[in-house]
């Protein structure tokens, strides 16, 4: 073979070799290129990651502070709850005591009206103090009994029903309500207090005969109470 042709031949050997090594630094450069974007990639969704979990954690933490802050509150409440079932809430709710001759009731004196005894609002506001105490009484014992009516309790507790309403405070009798022409006739309401500056001989008596009943239901009150709880 000419000189000229063998020449020509491994020129063109190295051409080809030097555009393959070209071609492979091309592919290269575009594989680089791709392991930079991967990698941003892979950055952004470690980054991603990392967040998520550190807000899981916080949200957790959190989470566990409020669990641990609740049971502390039920540890708490049931405490309080255990020593409040070992109170006496009617001590609570009434304190009789005696203020020389007279018999008082959280404070207000209930007893004889003189000229140094106690006025009618204060003797009123006495008999609804006690009124409500005997109420709470008659409805914590049928609520121990689970009972809606009165069988446990004495003919008079039966008959009549306390309404505590402060210084307005009376007495139900739930057997006189009747019928008229009309329209059932309400039930006779006898009061608990005395209006003083009007008395009258009709308002006299109704106070002295819701004082008369009032008395007979605490005496049942205590009958029961020294029946089943003799301690």
């Amino acid at each position: 073979m000419p000189y000229d042709e063998v020449a020509d031949q491994e020129e063109k050997d190295l051409l080809l070799e030097i555009q393959y090594f070209l071609d492979k630094r091309d592919y290269q450069e575009i594989q680089k290129e791709k392991l930079k974007e991967e990698e941003g990639n892979l950055k952004e969704e470690y980054l991603s990651l990392v967040s998520e979990v550190t807000s899981y954690l916080s949200k957790k933490l959190i989470e566990d502070e409020e669990i641990t802050s609740a049971e502390i509150t039920m540890k708490l409440m049931n405490s309080k709850i255990k020593r409040l079932e070992h109170q006496k809430t009617i001590t609570d709710l009434c304190n009789i005591q005696f203020h020389g001759i007279l018999g008082t009731v959280n404070g207000l004196r209930l007893g004889i009206l003189n000229s140094s005894g106690p006025n009618w609002a204060e003797m009123n506001a006495a008999c609804g103090h006690l009124c409500f105490v005997i109420f709470f009484i008659v409805r914590d014992i049928s609520g121990t009994l689970n009972v809606k009516d009165y069988s446990w309790a004495g003919p008079f507790l039966q008959q009549y029903a306390l309404r505590p309403l402060g210084s307005k405070s009376f007495i139900l009798n739930r057997k006189s309500q009747g019928f008229s022409l009309f329209s059932p006739s309400p039930p006779e309401e006898i009061p608990l207090y005395n209006v003083g500056w009007i008395k009258t001989l009709l308002s006299d008596k109704n106070f002295d005969k819701g004082l008369e009943i009032f008395i007979q239901c605490i005496m049942e009150i205590a009958d029961y109470a020294y029946k089943n709880y003799p301690t």
